[in-house]
């Protein structure tokens, strides 16, 4: 396999770490960078000493994926994936992790290779940590917290900047949400007041079906290969029949997929048989789809950050004639991420534990629904009705999703950049927050924590405050955002430092 400079410096980098005694370690590198390909790299130098090693993934998807990239690099492997298991007397095995769980048993290895190990399925979680054998695992979002009790260390060598620079990943173009003032405005679900539309389970905003086809047709001429990540399965099966009205072939994949139907529609969109692929969670990690110029997020987060990322990174990979990519976010993650996304593409991680990032692993789970329609015609039918009397099909429970009116317009980031943080709207209000959070950090110190007040307040407005040091927890100036924009300078100001030793 012929390596990208960045990719042999990651091999080294994990080479070194083991040398130094770090015998788990995290690759960090943006989705697309070719993870698979540098775990591959090192699957083949163990194979040539005859040494076992194992691959584990954590969606049965993926096993076939990783099989081609295997194959290709001229790795004979084996497979342990439920009646799929074959080969078993190969070097290499590409286990799957809930074949693993199921069996109760971890393959006896001189490497692992654990795929999106930001997960953190218990099973593994307890396993790798018994193993004496070095493990990598892979990540392109390595921030779920725990991590750095399994691993000894990150090796982060290239940013998503750095990629999309290089011409290794390609930028995006974003459309997002900006919501039509409901109050007293009738639409086709009735007369919403603000509150009344915050007090919905999910809120979607515009007709994801509607701006995709004047979008595309706008940006690209014509309807491209399509993403969709949705709140809920429900929501997903609205949308596969409403993508299907206009004449589109839009395809499901979800937990409730067979394994044989997942892959056939996979492929289909990979060749060009199906326009696009609509998923809750299924295709958010690890799945390749260089052909994906679109992607719609109508699953709204409210500290997912890592399934954020993992979900753009779908469509930021280079394929012939692909200059970009675009994305109709319905949901406002794209707004609400934003300062933490532009410093992690710019900056990437260098340990486990940046609190700026931490993060939940995200489960594919429906939300609860009530709301009972068939799924021929979409009539209301009762919940002891087992067939709908209009058409005879089986009922189906609808999604608590809700659609309010609205419009995408395009954002850029020097648009989101002009905005700000609402923080700096009361210089007064930002430095009590800023002599709260130095007393919290310095732990009671008044003397350290007036300087480091000071010095806060100043990268944030240019000068130092008017006001004097005043600690009163009683404001609550102290917000989340105000916490995570110090945090960020903290992280940059320790970058910096570690670098000038560097030199």
């Amino acid at each position: 396999m012929i390596l990208r400079p960045y990719q042999e410096e990651s091999i080294s980098s994990l080479a070194d770490g083991i040398v130094a005694g770090r015998r788990k370690q995290v690759l960090c590198s943006p989705t697309g960078s070719g993870k698979t390909v540098m775990a591959a790299t090192l699957i083949k130098r163990a194979q040539t000493k005859s040494r076992k090693a194992v691959f584990i993934v954590d969606r049965l998807s993926l096993v076939e994926q990783t099989s081609r990239v295997f194959w290709s690099a001229d790795i004979p492997h084996g497979v342990e994936q439920g009646n799929n298991t074959h080969g078993r007397g190969e070097l290499v095995q590409i286990c799957s992790a809930q074949t693993l769980e199921a069996r109760g048993h971890l393959p006896d290895a001189s490497l692992y290779v654990w795929d999106e190990c930001h997960t953190m399925r218990k099973f593994l979680v307890e396993k790798m940590k018994e193993v004496s054998a070095p493990v990598v695992g892979l990540s392109a979002t390595p921030f779920t917290q725990g991590l750095g009790d399994i691993f000894g260390g990150v090796v982060n060598v290239t940013t998503t900047d750095t990629l999309i620079n290089e011409g290794y990943l390609v930028p995006l173009r974003v459309y997002a949400a900006r919501e039509i003032d409901m109050t007293g405005a009738k639409t086709v679900a009735g007369e919403w007041s603000d509150g009344e539309v915050a007090r919905r389970a999910t809120v979607i905003i515009g007709d994801i079906v509607k701006e995709w086809s004047e979008k595309t047709a706008q940006v690209f001429g014509g309807p491209q290969p399509t993403l969709v990540f949705t709140p809920d399965v429900a929501y997903g099966e609205e949308l596969v029949r409403a993508f299907a009205a206009i004449g589109q072939d839009f395809r499901q994949v979800s937990y409730r997929s067979q394994e044989e139907e997942r892959r056939r529609d996979i492929r289909d969109f990979e060749n060009g048989g199906c326009m696009g692929l609509i998923s809750c969670e299924a295709l958010a990690k690890g799945f390749d789809a260089p052909n994906a110029m679109v992607l719609i997020d109508a699953r709204p987060y409210k500290k997912a950050f890592a399934a954020h990322i993992q979900k753009l990174g779908r469509v930021m990979r280079p394929n012939p004639g692909k200059a970009f990519a675009m994305v109709l976010d319905h949901s406002g993650n794209y707004r609400g991420f934003f300062s933490k996304m532009e410093d992690f593409f710019a900056h990437g991680v260098e340990a486990l534990s940046e609190g700026l990032y931490l993060d939940t692993p995200r489960k594919e789970e429906p939300i609860a629904t009530d709301e009972i329609l068939c799924s021929g015609c979409g009539a209301g039918i009762g919940p002891a009705v087992t067939t709908c009397p209009a058409c005879g099909h089986a009922k189906v429970r609808r999604s608590k999703v809700e659609t309010v009116a609205g419009e995408l317009v395009e954002l850029t980031k020097a648009d989101m950049r002009l905005a700000g943080p609402r923080f700096k709207a009361d210089p007064r209000m930002a430095w009590y927050g800023c002599c709260e959070i130095a007393y919290m950090r310095k732990k009671g110190n008044f003397t350290e924590a007036k300087a480091f007040a000071y010095a806060q307040y100043k990268s944030l407005f240019g000068h130092y405050p008017e006001n004097a040091w005043q600690f009163d927890i009683r404001h609550n100036a102290a917000t989340k955002e105000l916490q995570n924009h110090i945090t960020k300078n903290v992280i940059a100001y320790a970058r910096r430092r570690a670098n000038g030793r560097k030199r």
